[in-house]
């Protein structure tokens, strides 16, 4: 489906979060890309839960993604006890993704998240993403 979308022109935005889902949709994006190219601004939204590798490869694909800060705010006090200390120290990794070259943008995924621009921006300052 997704290259079936990519082929006819269709920028691809896909929701995720986990490794695992983001492993799925790096090489689901790799497939797509490498056997064509990249004319269009393909995102991936959250993007939070991932490790450097991962990081990278999107980078290398082009792919922006789409974060929303508030939620770095409320993931943060549960997410070493979810994930365990070493997954935990390359989520929410926002400035090595853009220190990799990936375009980031922000949001708020309202109505899941509170939605204040303040604290939006707090969650920025707070966590120097």
């Amino acid at each position: 489906m997704m290259k079936k979308a990519h082929d006819n022109d269709m920028q691809l935005c896909l929701h995720c979060i986990g490794d695992g889902a983001l492993e799925q949709v790096v090489q689901c994006f790799e497939d797509i890309i490498n056997s064509g190219g990249n004319h269009l601004r393909h995102r991936i939204v959250h993007c939070q839960v991932g490790h450097h590798e991962q990081y990278k490869r999107i980078a290398g694909l082009g792919i922006t993604i789409n974060i929303q800060p508030i939620q770095t705010m409320t993931d943060f006090p549960m997410i070493e006890h979810r994930l365990g200390k070493n997954r935990a120290s390359t989520c929410h990794a926002w400035k090595t993704c853009i220190d990799y070259g990936i375009n980031v943008t922000g949001s708020s995924d309202v109505p899941c998240s509170y939605s204040l621009d303040a604290a939006n921006l707090t969650g920025k300052l707070i966590y120097k993403i």
